[in-house]
C-alpha cells in the first residue's frame, strides 16, 4: 500500500525544502552510473534525497537514515 505523503509531511518540513531544491537537479550522469542489477531497485534520485537529509539532520548511519524517514 503507498502512503500518501502529502498527509503526513508538514507543510513547514524541512525536507519538503530539501525536495523542492533536488527536483530542479540534473541526475543524468547520477542515472548513468546506476547500476541495474541486483534484486531490488530504487530511485537512484530518491536515495540521494534521503542521503541529504540525513546529512543535513546529521544522520550517517544506514539505520539513523530510515529512522528518518519513519
Amino acid at each position: 500500500m503507498q502512503m500518501d505523503c502529502e498527509v503526513s509531511i508538514a507543510k513547514d518540513s524541512p525536507v519538503r525544502l530539501i525536495n523542492a531544491v533536488m527536483e530542479r537537479m540534473d541526475y543524468s550522469r547520477l542515472y548513468a552510473a546506476y547500476s541495474r542489477l541486483g534484486t531490488i531497485e530504487y530511485s537512484p534520485k530518491i536515495l540521494l534525497k534521503i542521503m541529504v537529509y540525513g546529512y543535513m539532520r546529521k544522520q550517517i548511519s544506514s539505520r539513523a537514515l530510515e529512522a528518518c524517514c519513519r
